[in-house]
């Protein structure tokens, strides 16, 4: 029994040190990624297009705009 100790000491250790190690794939990853990326990207593109939210801000913007150069008056010319 004292003689399998050690060997079973070894083994177990083996089996731990190889459970622990992680196999990466780098391409998967980085595709899958670039993948999720273009996707998110086609979205963002479709709502700024069709998404009333933005209709109304630029509608806001510009009518701000107009009505405060409405109310602009030239001031005395320097020169």
């Amino acid at each position: 029994m004292q003689r399998l100790t050690p060997t079973i000491a070894v083994v177990t250790l083996g089996l731990v040190i190889s459970g622990c190690a992680t196999r990466e794939h780098p391409a998967a990853p980085a595709s899958s990624a670039q993948a999720r990326l273009t996707d998110q990207t086609v979205m963002a593109v479709n709502w700024v297009q069709q998404s009333g939210e933005i209709s109304a801000l630029a509608y806001q913007a510009f009518s701000l705009i107009a009505r405060k150069r409405r109310s602009w008056s030239p001031g005395p010319v320097l020169g």
